[in-house]
């Protein structure tokens, strides 16, 4: 993925507040904007400005500003000389939403813009291009380097900071004391903030931000959804009003009695699908089914307890779920699949559903959603299930569910020539088989380890969706 390496400098302050971003191409300058200030530490208080030099053109979130240029571009003539001037002045730096233009072209011509935060203060930042990169991995924004804490809001500018952090340092003084209590209100710390804390945030929520989150109404007209739904949790007249040839319905599919070793519970899989699907419910706009808790596991038969529903059964089971929405006209469906042998049934459903109805059918990979972050934070030699993965998650999820006294490192076995260096390149089926029916390494789990591979997983699905939601086929 292209991706734009981009330092940001806070002008006229000492030490130096900066930050370093690796931001995927083709984001606008709001959206610039949000991450500058969730990596900065600002609050997002105030207005904002773009500028290059060499360009007269400004991106703002003004709209006063914006609307003042378009009227006077429409009326460019004015009644007077005094008036012409100031008319004539307006008309050579135009002003744009930030939220309708896009970085890249001018970051790529300019290389370098100034950020204006807060007309009052007037908070200045430098930002630089500093590389640009074609193998980005992230869809979401990531920071490098980070160096002095944020001022406080409101402060009075890097004249007002100058003054705040000398009493900061030295609260001599009954006024200087209480300057610096009214910092420690707006949070204010002298810290510059956790890199990857930061970066956690970052990749949550700088992926799909939403302005707002509205109930779900009922009227007369059809009512857009602005965030998901749970189905049920709606009474018939809203579903009624929901679902229809605009909605995607996403059913997540789980195992809920399927063994994950003497440590995890028989319900992991479910437990992590529904977790992935209440994320992503609360963040993009979907009518959500309640999570399928048994579906086709015929590695696992011979544990007990363990339920498998026989392929061709899976497979009408779910087409029948489908054809529930498909006959009152919705026509893009996501099965969040949390198995590995659940997915070429589904994969089948999904071509059937294409080639004999005409709606499209979606099908997650759950060895591919937080891949690039799954490598990233695991250590174990191999795995698969009931693994270092799977157990951080259920760490992250529930930990009172877990028992970390009883994980073990063993592993299923590999025939030779079917899996070479991490491609798959022949499919044999095969039973778990292993002592205590897991394959990985478990003792390695950590909560926080499951915390970024859930995130991760949640952004990547997030990301399909926002496509998914515009393309017409």
């Amino acid at each position: 993925m292209k991706a734009y390496k981009l330092r940001v400098v806070l002008r006229g302050v000492e030490p130096e507040v900066s930050r370093v971003f690796m931001l995927p191409a083709g984001i606008t300058f709001l959206r610039l904007h949000e991450v500058v200030q969730m990596g900065m530490g600002w609050q997002n208080y105030h207005l904002h400005e773009f500028t290059f030099e060499g360009l007269h053109d400004a991106f703002t979130d003004s709209e006063e500003q914006v609307e003042a240029y378009q009227y006077y571009r429409a009326n460019p003539v004015a009644e007077n000389p005094e008036h012409q001037r100031w008319v004539d002045r307006e008309l050579q730096h135009p002003c744009r939403l930030s939220s309708k233009v896009k970085i890249d072209k001018y970051f790529e011509t300019y290389c370098q813009a100034l950020y204006v935060y807060d007309f009052g203060d007037f908070w200045e930042h430098d930002v630089v291009l500093e590389e640009t990169v074609y193998d980005y991995p992230y869809p979401y924004p990531q920071c490098l380097e980070l160096q002095g804490p944020c001022p406080p809001e409101d402060v009075g500018g890097a004249l007002g900071y100058e003054d705040f952090l000398k009493a900061w340092k030295r609260p001599s003084n009954r006024d200087k004391r209480e300057l610096v209590e009214w910092g420690k209100g707006q949070g204010y710390t002298g810290e510059t903030v956790d890199l990857e804390t930061l970066n956690h945030e970052l990749s949550v929520a700088m992926v799909l931000k939403r302005s707002s989150k509205k109930a779900v109404s009922v009227s007369e007209e059809r009512v857009p959804l602005a965030t998901g739904v749970f189905i049920q949790d709606l009474t018939f007249e809203q579903v009624d009003q929901l679902v229809n040839e605009d909605t995607i319905v996403m059913l997540p599919i789980g195992g809920g009695s399927k063994e994950h070793g003497n440590h995890l519970p028989m319900g992991t899989d479910y437990f992590v699908t529904d977790w992935v699907a209440r994320q992503v419910t609360g963040r993009f706009p979907l009518v959500c089914l309640p999570t399928l808790p048994y579906a086709h596991f015929p590695a696992f038969v011979d544990w007990k307890g363990s339920v498998s529903v026989e392929a061709t059964n899976f497979i009408n089971f779910v087409k029948d779920i489908l054809l529930s929405f498909v006959r009152f006209g919705v026509k893009k469906f996501v099965i969040l699949d949390g198995g590995v042998s659940t997915r070429p049934p589904m994969i089948i459903l999904a071509t059937m559903m294409n080639n004999d109805y005409g709606v499209k059918v979606a099908v997650t990979n759950v060895a591919g959603l937080g891949k690039e972050v799954h490598d990233q934070v695991c250590q174990q030699q191999r795995g698969g299930h009931g693994d270092e993965s799977e157990t951080s998650c259920m760490l992250y999820i529930n930990d009172t569910l877990v028992r970390m006294d009883r994980t073990v490192e063993e592993y299923a076995e590999v025939l030779p020539g079917t899996i070479v260096n991490g491609v798959q390149k022949v499919y044999v089926p095969m039973k778990m088989s292993t002592p205590t029916g897991t394959n990985g390494n478990s003792t390695l789990a950590s909560k926080s380890k499951g915390e970024k591979i859930l995130n991760a997983m949640v952004v990547d699905l997030l990301v399909f969706l926002e496509g998914f939601a515009k393309a017409e086929f």
